[in-house]
């Protein structure tokens, strides 16, 4: 009977790095990329609503998020 070697995997030795095909997995985005990838194409569709005057602000959310930031701050600081 083999030992167990303390890793995780499948049991199939593929490592889920690799492709198929045997190449590494570069196409992937990094997560800490990734993030990054999301904010650039959000910015980017809030540029193209603001220069087209589509952009709308709900004031209600934004001042929701004023007053919920505004608590959680008062929170922070009592002793």
């Amino acid at each position: 009977m083999k030992k167990p070697s303390g890793r995780n995997g499948n049991g199939t030795g593929d490592s889920p790095g690799k492709k198929p095909d045997g190449s590494e997995g570069a196409d992937r985005t990094a997560p800490e990329d990734a993030g990054k990838k999301c904010a650039a194409e959000k910015g980017k569709s809030i540029r193209a609503a603001v220069a087209g005057g589509n952009y709308r602000v709900e004031a209600k959310k934004v001042a929701g998020k004023i007053v919920d930031d505004a608590v959680r701050e008062i929170r922070r600081r009592l002793p």
